[in-house]
């Protein structure tokens, strides 16, 4: 099949109604991952911009979380087999969408903070910091056209969709897998809020993020079906925290290109770097003298 054909299968994915809570099988599964698989494969599989793709790619990654967060919800629905292998091809074009993403933010942050410089030593400081990101945003752009071509999206597209159309007709209702998705949910934001007693645990408050952020785009996909389970002001504080967090997280990965020289450096001063150590036991091993083992004679 032509990508012209796939994508004019994924661009008409989306249903006409609204799912009731006890739908089962296709109707299940199309009803939350049709309009979800839209924004993102026929999207991505499709022209981008040739001058700048900053709004592109901010778009599409989050429809690959809303798209993520519907496939959980309906993992038994759609079949525990076709589920996994969706998301985990997501969550690979999201991770490589999530490199060029962080240096696009990166470099709008030191932009403004070049702009509010007062001497010229500070801005020379940015520019440089700048020039490694920027470095980093062309690998990932390379990386992202190089890894995922516009066949492979259309394909991956049109394979979640055959799955969606293909559940059994028997499997769990609608609001089982978005009442079990929900639970876990919270369970996972509760497990880590723990992070927000200390002031410096960046890996804590990420995770955080993260959770709270899978929670919101859950609760989106469930209160339309059921608004009982879900405030009307749930996903509004949801997304006010993950803001916070965000800003709190760009800080540290704006610091990163800075901090990994610096730790590398501060390693080699003490000589306790991995590859010092490694050399020394190589030259170690290469110092001790050599004997040759005397070989056995069968009788003739």
């Amino acid at each position: 099949m032509s990508l012209e054909a796939l994508r004019g299968l994924l661009a008409i994915a989306e249903p006409e109604i609204a799912p009731g809570p006890n739908v089962r099988g296709p109707d299940a599964a199309l009803a939350v991952l049709g309009p979800r698989i839209t924004p993102v494969y026929h999207a991505a599989s499709g022209p981008w911009p040739e001058a700048d793709a900053i709004d592109h790619v901010h778009d599409i990654r989050v429809a690959t979380r809303r798209l993520r967060a519907a496939l959980a919800i309906t993992r038994d629905i759609l079949g525990k087999r076709a589920a996994d292998r969706s998301r985990a091809k997501l969550e690979a074009f999201g991770d490589v969408l999530g490199a060029r993403r962080a240096a696009d933010v990166n470099l709008e942050r030191l932009d403004e903070l070049r702009a509010a410089a007062n001497d010229d030593e500070t801005r020379a400081v940015i520019e440089r910091l700048a020039g490694l990101v920027a470095i980093r945003r062309l690998r990932a752009l390379d990386r992202l056209r190089t890894a995922y071509p516009p066949e492979r999206l259309a394909r991956h597209g049109h394979a979640l969709l055959s799955a969606a159309q293909s559940a059994r007709p028997d499997g769990p209702t609608l609001a089982a897998g978005m009442q079990s998705e929900l639970e876990k949910r919270l369970a996972r934001v509760k497990a880590r809020l723990g992070s927000m007693q200390s002031k410096s645990d960046d890996a804590g408050h990420h995770g955080l993020r993260i959770a709270l952020k899978r929670l919101r785009y859950t609760c989106e996909i469930i209160r339309p079906v059921l608004p009982d389970r879900v405030p009307s002001e749930a996903t509004g504080a949801l997304k006010t925290m993950q803001d916070a967090l965000g800003k709190l997280h760009d800080e540290v990965e704006l610091i990163a290109p800075v901090n990994g020289p610096r730790v590398r450096w501060a390693r080699r001063q003490s000589g306790s770097t991995p590859s010092s150590a490694g050399s020394r036991r190589r030259r170690t091993r290469c110092s001790r003298p050599r004997t040759r083992r005397s070989r056995r004679t069968r009788p003739r």
